[in-house]
């Protein structure tokens, strides 16, 4: 029956029995066709009882994954926030004037800043968890030598 074809296979609007084509305006709004197959779009499960779908995983399984993820979104926001109170007692120690020591808060802001102009093409090239890995090894990298090295 073509008058009740679903507009998203192709078909016209389910109409009902007193509706004829002629009273559809003709500039009607036709839905939204994306040159992307549907198919690469859908995000399934091989069934409710995938082991892969995430309301299947246990309960400390999923804490354990929203505590990682706000854990990486607290260290970024604690750095740049931890630093800021900190910068007297470091410019004291390491012998440097005020300003160098504000120079650092300052290019943490400009990293933060201009860093996602960076990160966010790189990891639609080599994923997200690959991009974020290396960021998270980069950042325990540098604040476990940092440290340890000699200052002036």
């Amino acid at each position: 029956m073509a008058d009740s074809q679903d507009p998203e296979r192709g078909g016209s609007p389910a109409k009902g029995p007193d509706v004829k084509d002629s009273d559809v305006e003709p500039t009607a709004a036709t839905p939204f066709r994306s040159e992307i197959p549907a198919d690469e779009l859908l995000v399934t499960w091989d069934g409710p009882d995938n082991p892969e779908c995430p309301f299947n995983w246990s309960l400390p399984a999923r804490w354990g994954l929203t505590i990682l993820t706000s854990m990486g979104g607290l260290v970024t926001l604690m750095s740049g926030s931890m630093l800021a109170p900190a910068l007297p007692s470091i410019g004291k120690d390491l012998n440097i004037s005020d300003s160098e020591a504000n120079m650092a808060v300052s290019i943490f802001v400009l990293a933060f800043a201009f860093g996602p102009m960076v990160l966010a093409p790189l990891a639609e090239v080599f994923g997200r968890r690959n991009v974020w890995l290396v960021c998270s090894a980069w950042y325990v990298i540098w604040n476990t030598v940092c440290p340890n090295h000699a200052s002036e």
